[in-house]
């Protein structure tokens, strides 16, 4: 891992039923650009036969579970307490994809700000599903005032 900065960095948990984490997810994380996004880490939570959550390491869960390969640019960044915090609710039986990713695209905008005195006051993620129903609703309603 080099020495650089970091623009804001996001840790997300995918969960996946019966301990298996799907070839077309990792597909689509790959294909992300790098100027939106990079990939710093990612580590896998899966129950062990006591339904004991156990934290495996990108490449050791690859080699055990035959997930394809992700391209990493700061292993060890995400570490093991964070992964179990984030699958803290996985039902037994599920697994979990841990990825902590950069949002390249603001590394300018953290620079700047940090230059220039300011900082982030609030961030808030909306989920895709939540944002799509709320876009529909909104055209529903356009188009009934247009009427």
């Amino acid at each position: 891992m080099d020495l650089r900065e970091f623009g804001p960095v996001e840790l997300v948990a995918y969960s996946f039923e019966d301990n298996r984490i799907p070839g077309d997810v990792i597909a689509a994380i790959s294909s992300v650009p790098s100027a939106v996004a990079t990939l710093l880490d990612a580590a896998v939570v899966v129950h062990d036969d006591a339904g004991v959550p156990q934290v495996l390491e990108y490449e050791v869960a690859r080699a055990r579970h035959g997930i394809p390969a992700l391209e990493l640019e700061a292993i060890g960044i995400a570490a093991e307490e964070d992964a179990l915090q984030l699958a803290a609710e996985l039902p037994p039986g599920n697994a979990a994809l841990i990825v902590a990713f950069e949002h390249s695209w603001l590394r300018g905008v953290a620079e700047a700000l940090d230059a220039s005195g300011g900082s982030l006051l609030s961030q808030v993620r909306i989920p895709a599903a939540v944002i799509n129903e709320i876009a529909a609703v909104a055209v529903i309603e356009e188009m009934e005032s247009e009427s």
